[in-house]
């Protein structure tokens, strides 16, 4: 009876698991002990026969695991462009009918919102929404609204004409409509705005109620997305690059971490069978899926991959199932050196490739004496420390194991402090710039990102939150005493040691008031003083400010919003005065924020090159 339970065709009667079949081999096995007892003579031929029976049940439970394993992977899944255009495109989602989806489209490193288009997928007809510009927008299940983000961040309902407008919340992304339509779920920022709070909320259509969702555990939430019967909110939690799958109950506001894998966009499939995610492992972002419970909003299973050899930046799911729609994104980056001291009418025009090609580029330093650059780019998916010879063109990855960041030189050239690990894991660690052994040098509960070396070399100043809260605070790498310079809720940036090593710079982000600033901290009068503020503008702590060779003023890239074009400007400490070195008024570099530094008379500076395309992705069962 055991075997044939395991040769039969129907799922329902065959084992469904490797310990099923082995309680089940265990009983054959206590039925021949028994018999064993009573016929000694037939040991042997009992032993062959749980033998062969071993051998043929397994080989027929592992056939059909591994068949319903390549079944998922099915060459019935098509997938084809239905938006090619030079121009930025994201955030796109199905409308109601399935057979025509809503996103964004614009300029391509620009700060102005974007136009909100519908694309029919059969005729291939594109329609713009001349009423609106936004940045996310998502249609009502009865397809009379949409919820959308509008230029100034707040979130606004309005009817399918961009009229009849009704405001909702003074700053959110995202806006999703539950599936039956009495709810808005929206996150304040996107994930990948360190500077601010990620939270949840839910807007009442009916009563016109707002109320946040997600708890203040420390962590942030973002990207929302309901479960078919409107009970459950799917979402992102974490911190920094970690990010889970966590679920949320509607009704209770209870909420529970749903994976131990990283994972982004979640989307829950209408059947409410599975849950489609985006992850990254060793490789760029692919697109999984995982089954899970919908009474209880628990996994059930393990997941999935569907998706190879792509770089996913966004995705939905059709109404049906049958169908997701997709962002496939195409970085391109280089590093261009370009004079910052010569009075010269163009400092662009003097500007010199250093290294093409890149993967997607976070930041780079360039060692004390000059003569090697470190950058800290994507290979194959994978973030690394890259050595570039700036004398031979040498190159060389010096390491390519936990996720890193923020590269930073000791004063003697030889070694090289980054932050690993990620979000709230991070911790900083050092290795010899010859390669070697990488070794821990700080670790607090909590987070440890952004260190960089004091010019003596005995201190390492670093961003934390293992008070509660993220502040700067400095090392002493002899003693291990720790200082706490900052002790607010606003966020600060990766700080910046002047050249004698009196002052730190450092950009703030003032918690609630959509404004940043340039701070200088003061070690002789351990005071903080304010050299320059950004109105309605705020700032990534990712980005960073470089001192002036003889420390009479700082270095920074224009924050996003604060004026039209990306700017390299240099502000005095004595008079405040900004002198704009250059001006990218072309966007032919466009520069990251987060990823320049400065060697005496030159600037080294990222420049990255994003395309993204939407996709449609047919055959899901």
């Amino acid at each position: 009876i055991f075997v044939l339970k395991a040769l039969s065709k129907v799922p329902a009667v065959r084992q469904n698991s490797i310990s099923e079949l082995l309680q089940d081999l265990k009983k054959i096995k206590d039925i021949g002990d028994r018999k064993h007892e009573k016929r000694k003579a037939n040991t042997s031929v009992i032993i062959w026969s749980i033998s062969l029976i071993l051998i043929i049940a397994l080989s027929i439970f592992m056939l059909g695991f591994f068949k319903r394993k390549a079944s998922f992977h099915s060459p019935s899944l098509k997938i084809y462009p239905v938006v090619l255009s030079p121009a930025y495109k994201n955030w796109p989602s199905f409308l109601p009918d399935g057979n025509s989806i809503l996103y964004v489209s614009g300029a391509v490193n620009t700060n102005e919102p974007y136009d909100i288009c519908i694309k029919d997928i059969r005729s291939g007809r594109t329609k713009i929404i001349s009423e609106m510009k936004g940045f996310t927008a998502h249609w009502s299940p009865d397809g009379t609204k949409i919820a959308y983000t509008a230029a100034n961040k707040s979130i606004l309902i309005a009817d399918t004409s961009g009229k009849d407008l009704v405001k909702i919340a003074d700053r959110g992304f995202l806006p999703r409509w539950s599936p039956d339509g009495r709810q808005i779920a929206f996150c304040t920022t996107l994930h990948t705005d360190l500077a601010s709070e990620n939270a949840i909320y839910l807007y009442d259509v009916e009563h016109k109620m707002l109320r946040r969702l997600s708890s203040g555990n420390m962590l942030k939430f973002a990207y929302p997305k309901w479960s078919p019967d409107s009970r459950w909110i799917v979402c992102m939690g974490g911190e920094g690059s970690l990010w889970k799958l966590w679920i949320i109950e509607v009704a209770t506001g209870k909420s529970c971490q749903m994976s131990d894998f990283d994972a982004g966009c979640p989307i829950w499939a209408p059947s409410g069978e599975f849950i489609y995610f985006m992850a990254a492992e060793s490789d760029p972002n692919h697109i999984w899926r995982v089954p899970v419970d919908m009474k209880t909003g628990k996994l059930t299973g393990p997941r999935f991959q569907i998706t190879t050899a792509l770089d996913i930046g966004g995705l939905d799911i059709s109404p049906k199932g049958d169908k997701l729609i997709l962002v496939i994104n195409d970085f391109k980056a280089r590093i261009t050196r370009i004079p910052v001291s010569e009075v010269m009418l163009d400092p662009l025009d003097h500007a010199k490739l250093i290294i093409g090609n890149l993967g997607s580029t976070e930041d780079i330093e360039i060692s004390p004496d000059g003569t090697k650059l470190l950058v800290n780019s994507k290979i194959k998916g994978v973030r690394s420390l890259i050595l570039k010879s700036l004398t031979d063109g040498s190159e060389s990855i010096l390491y390519s194991e936990l996720p890193l960041f923020a590269p930073s030189w000791s004063p003697d050239g030889r070694w090289i402090a980054f932050d690993a690990g990620g979000g709230n894991n991070a911790d900083i660690y050092r290795i010899p710039v010859g390669g070697g052994p990488v070794e821990k040098i700080i670790a607090n509960p909590g987070a440890d990102w952004l260190p960089t070396y004091s010019p003596d070399g005995r201190r390492i100043c670093y961003v934390s939150n293992q008070s509660g809260q993220f502040d700067l605070w400095v090392q002493n790498m002899e003693n291990c005493e720790r200082m706490q310079l900052t002790n607010s809720v606003d966020r600060e940036s990766r700080g910046s040691w002047s050249h004698d090593g009196k002052r730190l710079a450092y950009l703030r982000n003032y918690s609630g008031k959509d404004s940043s600033g340039i701070c200088i901290y003061d070690f002789s009068t351990k005071k903080t003083q304010e050299l320059l503020r950004f109105h309605e503008s705020t700032l990534d702590i990712l980005n960073k400010v470089v001192w002036k060779d003889d420390d009479s003023a700082i270095y920074f890239i224009s924050p996003q919003g604060a004026y039209k074009h990306t700017m390299l400007i240099e502000v005095s400490l004595i008079n405040k005065e900004r002198i704009t070195i250059f001006e990218d008024t072309t966007d032919e570099f466009m520069l990251r924020r987060g990823a320049f530094t400065v060697f005496k008379d030159f600037g080294y500076f990222v420049s990255e090159e994003s395309a993204s395309d939407i996709w449609l992705l047919e055959g899901l069962k």
